[in-house]
């Protein structure tokens, strides 16, 4: 008897190759794109007759209408090919609410390493005056509070992690072990931030977000996650204290003082370990279906033994 074929295994998109190709795409429309916006804008201030790069003179709605440009182009193809998957992206995932708090209280603390990291970086490689003026301009949000804060914390959390954790990653899961995907997917959130200084924010920021996803495939908690980070950043120098190297202004890598880098490293830990507990039902594995005994199959009888003794003409 012929067996139909096996249908072939469908992987989810996009797998190593894809994901690769769709940060290029983000990259690629964000330089065309702010190509468009700094020539406009060069123009109009009259700086291209000063020499001052056009790229570096982008206001914050310029660069915000450039991320929302690129972003809606990338997400828009990864959404092509995952047709009727958008509900499992966007998903709230299966973690509680005190698994939440467990997560921010871990991000909250991951920035405090995450600005010791950027310090070092900056000790390491300093900082130019462009990219002080212009890190500086995206931070002051006293121009124009809405813009500035869709395009240092809102935005970016959304279409970042909707990229990165809702597309790529959910995706490299089903080409690669959890930990290589985790790894090729942070390791891409950092490339597209184009710049050594946030090496460290990509890096700790990708890992953590990749890990909560990777046990709750909670999109809206990544976001969040993203999103307490970028606060932080903006909004640490309103803190009762100042501490060094973390909200006092300096640009030149000053070191925390070892206690609150104690602070920080404690409370991931904290936050970590109780996540891992509250979502350890999360990662085990589904039960086996129940064993069923089959009986063994006849053997097919030879048409000459179908017709039993009666049948055979030697023995009428």
């Amino acid at each position: 008897m012929s067996h139909p074929p096996l249908l072939p295994t469908v992987r989810a998109f996009p797998g190593p190759a894809h994901a690769v190709l769709l940060t290029l795409g983000v990259l690629g429309v964000q330089v065309a794109v702010g190509m468009v916006f700094g020539i406009v804008s060069a123009f109009r201030a009259g700086l291209a007759a000063k020499g001052v790069p056009a790229p570096l003179t982008l206001p914050p709605a310029a660069i915000l209408a450039t991320n929302l440009v690129a972003f809606a182009v990338v997400l828009g193809w990864a959404a092509r090919a995952n047709r009727g998957q958008g509900r499992e992206v966007w998903r709230g995932g299966r973690a509680g609410p005190v698994a939440w708090v467990a997560a921010v209280v871990a991000g909250l603390g991951a920035t405090i390493p995450i600005s010791a990291g950027g310090n070092f970086m900056l000790w390491l490689l300093p900082l130019p005056k462009a990219m002080v003026a212009l890190f500086g301009r995206l931070a002051d949000l006293e121009a124009n509070p809405l813009i500035g804060v869709l395009t240092v914390i809102v935005v970016p959390a959304i279409v970042e992690e909707a990229l990165f954790r809702g597309y790529i990653l959910r995706g490299l899961l089903d080409h690669l072990r959890p930990w290589p995907a985790i790894g090729l997917s942070t390791l891409l959130f950092t490339v597209l931030h184009l710049n050594p200084w946030q090496v460290p924010v990509g890096v700790l920021l990708g890992l953590l977000c990749g890990w909560v996803y990777l046990r709750t495939r909670s999109l809206p908690l990544c976001i969040l996650l993203h999103a307490v980070n970028n606060t932080v950043a903006v909004f640490a120098t309103k803190l009762p204290i100042t501490v060094a190297g973390f909200n006092d202004g300096a640009t030149t890598g000053v070191a925390h003082p070892g206690w609150f880098d104690a602070l920080g490293v404690a409370l991931l830990l904290a936050g970590l370990g109780a996540f891992a507990w509250l979502t350890r039902r999360l990662m085990a594995p589904p039960p086996l279906p129940p064993i069923v005994s089959i009986p063994p199959l006849l053997p097919v009888l030879a048409a000459g033994d179908a017709a039993g003794p009666a049948g055979r003409p030697e023995d009428r």
